[in-house]
């Protein structure tokens, strides 16, 4: 059976260690002798050539890119000197005392330096002579017991003279290794294996690898690059050849099996390689083996919490552990997180589960394990996890996300005792005990609580009672009882004031009646007729024992002020209301009549949006603009902080920060706010270089004490 595949990239790996760390440090020429080998890089402009000068022992030959060996005006060529010279003085003299009949008396030490990893050089010079046309010069190194140098050769002086400074270059890349050690040779086998990759020579790069394995035995890199060329660069060749674009099902299968077995040996082998455990992980989740994939992960852990000391990462030692481990492991279940699919989310959840039960420390861990919590609809848990995580570092990356997360499930009210967490609310009885208001909270994040009146004895419902945005921060839905339990009062709050419905009882049920014109607010300024409220209260506060009740107004709005008024309304028998009494004050001193200098903000300032919010203490602060959105430039925004009621709150001095919230950035910016003629409403603005998200700090001091929050921000 075949199957059908486009570009079999296999989804590289994103958790797989590289295919050959060592050819980092191989994209040049090695040379190699007894003693010593040393690897170097070839100048910008300038090529490495590996192969066409072995037949002369010339190991490693460099000329200029669009030429050859044979026709470039300039080359060079690196050796090692024999094995009798260990010191770089004692070979120098001999060469001197060999060439002096063709070559004359060089020029000595005409530069020196150090090469990549530190060892001394020095370059001689050997202009041409009658006997001996070329233009040299020559770069000596001293090496541990060995000596390797490098020669560059001109055909003519024009062409020297352009190309003579390329050969200190090539010395500055210079690096030592030894070529008894099982690394060297490990570099060797990586060296050949790309070769022989380049070359889709597929045959002899299986043979390699074989004999890879068994001449290096305690080298990782030869089980490593043996499981990448299985699972994703054997499959990548078939791809591409002849039959490009279908390979056998089996096939594939087989080559999978073979880089798991491999790794699955390596992990035996060498048990600290984190990144080996991982590999093996890979591919049992890109095969979709999650079993396998699983154990694999249960038995890292197990590891690397017994030997915490000896682990390591592509060979690098791990200095926090604990902070890798359980972050590593956790994004093997992000892959699943983003599948969006029901059993995915179990997959999920178990290996997050691994990495809290193991590393119960993990703040990123515990964040995102909220965020699915929250997503699989248990708040409670969500809660749980965003809490642990912000005790465990309060001011860290995930702190303010953890508090931002924190708020919405307290929105949705998810901020009760545990033994209220899976009841309903029901409160405000009725004064005969026969009925109650009942707050359903919802069961997905975002939607609103559903609130209605209910018999108690019976808890049938009643009445449903609106409920847009009324169980936020402190405010609350609420029942005020007249004494007979014939009539109530209902009030709604909501983010900007509340308003109140009044209900009498008709037979089983509740009617609403409609409240009488109440006259306007005195505002302490003219403002225009239309002008909207930032603030629009209308609470109960009583009912007297004539069955009439008391009404508490306010409105505050930028042009006009701030106002607010007691009203007696009066009902009969068939509930029809009316104004029975009015008693205005104005809501606070008009700040303008202290300070006729203060700002008085445009009237569409009351149609900002939010851009965001967060509660400081019992109060509750936003910052808004006019299409809730932060954009990169100058951005007029307004403060405000208000109350548990929803009135807005002078709150004396604020100050104002911004700091980018982007990688490799660092802008740090105080923000200048003003005071304007509408109490508790301040204006900023905020200047912002970039899009992404930035940290805005606010803080307090005044009147109703001290207080400060930070939120992220986004900003296009």
């Amino acid at each position: 059976m075949k199957i059908k595949i486009c570009v079999l990239a296999l989804l590289a790996l994103a958790a797989f260690p590289p295919s050959i760390p060592a050819q980092e440090m191989l994209p040049g020429g090695n040379v190699y002798g007894p003693r010593a080998g040393f690897n170097i890089n070839a100048p910008e402009g300038w090529v490495v050539d590996n192969e066409s000068g072995k037949g002369q022992d010339l190991p490693c030959v460099l000329y200029p890119k669009g030429s050859s060996r044979s026709d470039a005006k300039t080359v060079m060529y690196a050796k090692l000197a024999g094995p009798q010279w260990e010191d770089v003085n004692a070979f120098v003299a001999m060469e001197t005392k060999e060439m002096k009949a063709t070559h004359g008396t060089p020029k000595e030490k005409i530069a020196s330096g150090k090469t990549k990893d530190g060892f001394p050089y020095f370059i001689n010079e050997y202009p041409a002579t009658k006997t001996y046309a070329q233009w040299e010069r020559v770069g000596y190194v001293q090496l541990f017991a060995a000596v390797a140098y490098i020669v560059l050769s001109s055909r003519d002086q024009p062409s020297y003279r352009k190309d003579s400074d390329a050969l200190e270059k090539v010395l500055k890349t210079l690096v030592y290794f030894d070529p008894k050690s099982e690394a060297t040779i490990g570099q060797f086998y990586a060296h050949r294996y790309s070769n022989l990759l380049d070359q889709h020579a597929d045959a002899q790069i299986e043979t390699l690898l074989t004999e890879w394995r068994e001449k290096a035995p305690k080298d990782p890199e030869a089980w490593i690059t043996s499981a990448n060329y299985y699972f994703k660069e054997r499959q990548m060749m078939i791809s591409t050849g002849e039959e490009a674009g279908s390979i056998s099902s089996e096939q594939t299968k087989e080559n999978i099996k073979r880089a798991a077995d491999l790794l699955q040996e390596a992990t035996t082998k060498f048990p600290d390689r984190l990144d080996i455990w991982c590999g093996l992980a890979s591919i049992y989740q890109e095969s979709g083996d999650f079993d396998n994939e699983l154990s694999t992960l249960k038995e890292m852990v197990a590891y690397a919490r017994e030997h915490p000391a000896q682990l390591k990462w592509e060979g690098k030692p791990l200095s926090e552990p604990d902070k890798f481990v359980p972050e590593k492991v956790h994004s093997y279940g992000l892959y699943y997180e983003k599948k969006d699919r029901a059993e995915d989310d179990k997959r999920w959840f178990q290996i997050a589960t691994l990495a809290v039960q193991q590393y119960p420390e993990s703040v990123r861990v515990l964040f995102n394990l909220g965020n699915m919590s929250a997503e699989m609809k248990d708040f409670w848990s969500a809660r749980n996890h965003f809490e642990e995580a912000l005790k465990l570092d309060p001011n860290g990356k995930y702190a303010q996300e953890a508090k931002e997360a924190l708020q919405k499930l307290k929105k949705i009210g998810i901020w009760l005792t545990p033994s209220l967490q899976a009841k309903d609310l029901i409160t405000d009885k009725s004064p005969n005990g026969s009925f109650a208001l009942r707050i359903q909270l919802p069961k997905e994040a975002g939607d609103q609580p559903k609130v209605g009146m209910i018999n108690l004895p019976t808890e049938e419902a009643v009445l449903e009672l609106d409920c847009h945005r009324c169980y936020e921060d402190n405010a609350k839905p609420r029942l005020l009882w007249f004494s007979d339990s014939q009539r109530v009062a209902y009030y709604t709050p909501h983010p900007h004031g509340g308003y109140t419905q009044v209900y009498f009882r008709r037979g089983p049920s509740f009617e609403e009646v409609q409240l009488p014109s109440i006259p306007n607010l005195p505002f302490p300024r003219r403002g225009p007729t239309d002008e909207q409220a930032l603030t629009s209260i209308s609470e109960p506060i009583r009912w007297l024992k004539s069955g009439a009740l008391v009404l508490r107004q306010e409105e505050e709005k930028i042009v006009a002020g701030g106002a607010a008024q007691k009203v007696t309304i009066g009902f009969d028998k068939h509930g029809h209301g009316s104004v029975l009494k009015v008693k205005a004050k104005k809501a606070t001193e008009d700040a303008l009549d202290k300070d006729p200098q203060l700002l008085v903000l445009p009237r569409e300032t009351a149609y900002f949006q939010a851009i965001a919010s967060d509660s400081i203490n019992d109060l509750t602060v936003s910052v808004s603009d006019r299409d809730g959105k932060l954009h990169q430039g100058d951005n007029e925004t307004t403060i405000e902080f208000r109350d548990a009621k929803a009135r807005l709150l002078d709150v004396g001095k604020i100050n104002l920060q911004i700091d980018s919230n982007m990688p490799g950035t660092q802008i740090h910016r105080d923000v200048v706010v003003e005071r304007t003629a509408t109490r508790g409403l301040y204006r900023a603005k905020i200047q912002v270089d970039m899009s992404g998200d930035w940290n805005m700090k606010i803080s307090y001091d005044g009147p109703h004490g001290k207080g400060e929050t930070t939120f992220s921000v986004p900003a296009e």
